[in-house]
């Protein structure tokens, strides 16, 4: 009995090398064990590639594009319960237009992180780009200069009044600082906004 299935076997594998080798001739440059895969590949069947073609295109749809060929390996194991090389997943994804968007990165995650706690401190716009007042001396805005002396630099802070554009305060300092904003809102009688 043994004997028999070890001649059935042998006898199917002299069929499939007699028809790999009566093949075209462009047929006959490839290696027999590629041959033998794509034999493999082509009996796993339509079925399984559909499956996978789908549960990538609604990942994909979900996250709008964002999931990389690595990442969604990871996914398909998971999530289908299938062994498979992400190198097929690349395939596959490149073949149905299913590759994720690339988003170059410019800063560090550091900056990033940085970024998004500037963001979060900012105060709210009370002007909102209307940059005009109905009545004098209601809205102010202010404004520092830089002043490049000879031999050192100057910073003027200026205070204008929207109403007429007229600077209702001004003060130069060598510093730019907070005590210089603090001495022009609060500066001598004549020069004073409150």
């Amino acid at each position: 009995m043994k004997q028999r299935k070890k001649w059935l076997a042998a006898s199917t594998k002299i069929a499939a090398l007699a028809e790999y080798q009566s093949k075209s001739p462009s047929l006959r440059a490839v290696a027999r064990k590629c041959y033998y895969d794509y034999l493999k590949r082509k009996a796993m069947g339509n079925e399984e590639l559909e499956l996978i073609v789908e549960f990538i295109r609604t990942v994909q749809t979900s996250t709008n594009y964002a999931v990389g060929y690595r990442h969604m390996t990871n996914r398909i194991k998971t999530g289908l319960s299938l062994v498979i090389n992400k190198k097929r997943v690349l395939s596959i994804m490149s073949r149905y237009n299913l590759l994720s968007v690339v988003r170059r990165k410019r800063f560090t995650p550091e900056q990033y992180l940085r970024r998004r706690e500037l963001r979060a401190e900012v105060p709210e716009d009370l002007l909102k780009r209307r940059f005009f007042s109905l009545e004098p001396r209601k809205i102010f805005v202010c404004d520092i200069t830089y002043l490049l002396c000879l031999e050192q630099v100057l910073y003027l802070n200026s205070i204008v009044d929207l109403f007429n554009r007229e600077v209702a305060a001004w003060k130069i300092s060598q510093r730019c600082d907070e005590q210089l904003v603090i001495s022009t809102v609060t500066g001598r009688p004549s020069n004073r906004l409150i």
